[in-house]
């Protein structure tokens, strides 16, 4: 990175964790080994996100390790600026995370080989990086999460200087962290952000975890209360909705083979339906929302209007990566 790209404002800001993902294929797995991950993880949601202990992450990837075909980096923050980077057009990106010295090298190679801002990611001299265990079942995945080195994050909003730089962004989008202070930390942190610069656009991808607390907690309603846009599923979209429905985000709802931008009222703003792969064809389910996300926001900040046709490349995009026949 030049010292002339860091002296210009970004264009994103990143907001979110910084895990390592051990994708495990459990297609054609036995009857015996799903009950053991059910048993094992208790209080796990098939299909969502569940949060876990340490020990209980390191006991469920011990009953899948054969499955296992892959490490790689992940979070979901960091899949959206990885995306954005390569199927965006050229932008400033910057990203705010902490990361554990296991994954140090890997994560500082990927931002420095993408010009990536990253003077607010926290190396940690200690704590090991968070970690989330991707079970691949018949083109659905269910995600099991620990949350290591990500519980730093938090305690970083309250710098001035990654205010000031922040606040001199286009857009900051952020996506679910899972210690219990980081939903009232980031409510202070972006009205701070938006006091300073009131044409600051937010959005947020709250996932199952702040989806889930929206009915319970009052910081993550009014974290998404602020947002001008959020991304969610189905599910995800019921349960923010409730009976308190955002008052100024647009919603770009997620689903197989499709995409609907719908207004605050629900009214839909663009929508496209695409041919919805069959499970064979998917060879890893893995962050394809977060491809949504990147590439949309990619495309947004620089003024493109949202249309059908613009959903459409980005419903082509995750097609491709699905299959594998495109990489981020």
């Amino acid at each position: 990175m030049t010292d002339a790209t860091i002296a210009q404002p970004p264009h994103l800001v990143f907001i979110g964790a910084l895990n390592v993902d051990y994708l495990a294929d459990l297609r054609a797995v036995d009857g015996a080994t799903l009950r053991r991950i059910e048993q094992c993880g208790a209080g796990a949601t098939w299909g969502s996100e569940t949060g876990v202990t340490p020990d209980m992450f390191e006991a469920l990837t011990a009953i899948v390790a054969d499955r296992i075909t892959e490490r790689r980096l992940g979070g979901s923050a960091f899949n959206a600026a990885r995306a954005a980077r390569a199927f965006g057009p050229p932008l400033r990106l910057g990203f705010v995370g902490s990361c554990g010295t296991d994954a140090q090298p890997a994560f500082a190679q990927w931002f420095a080989a993408n010009a990536v801002d990253t003077r607010f990611v926290t190396f940690d001299s200690d704590p090991i990086s968070g970690s989330c265990l991707s079970l691949h079942v018949d083109g659905e995945r269910t995600l099991i999460t620990t949350r290591g080195a990500n519980d730093r994050t938090s305690l970083s909003l309250r710098s001035e200087a990654l205010r000031a730089w922040a606040s001199s962004a286009a857009a900051i989008h952020l996506s679910s962290l899972l210690d219990d202070q980081a939903p009232e930390r980031l409510v202070g942190f972006l009205n701070a952000c938006r006091a300073f610069n009131p044409r600051l656009r937010i959005s947020i991808d709250p996932g199952a975890h702040w989806a889930r607390l929206h009915a319970s907690t009052s910081a993550v309603r009014d974290l998404l209360g602020m947002a001008d846009l959020i991304f969610a599923n189905r599910e995800e979209m019921q349960l923010i909705r409730g009976d308190r429905n955002p008052q100024r985000a647009n919603i770009l709802l997620k689903r197989p083979g499709r995409l609907t931008l719908l207004d605050p009222a629900g009214a839909p703003l663009c929508d496209h339906q695409a041919p919805v792969l069959a499970p064979s064809e998917i060879r890893d389910p893995t962050g394809a929302g977060d491809i949504v996300a990147g590439a949309f926001l990619a495309e947004c900040v620089t003024g493109e209007p949202a249309t059908s046709a613009m959903l459409e490349r980005i419903l082509v995009t995750v097609a491709n990566v699905l299959k594998g026949e495109r990489t981020i």
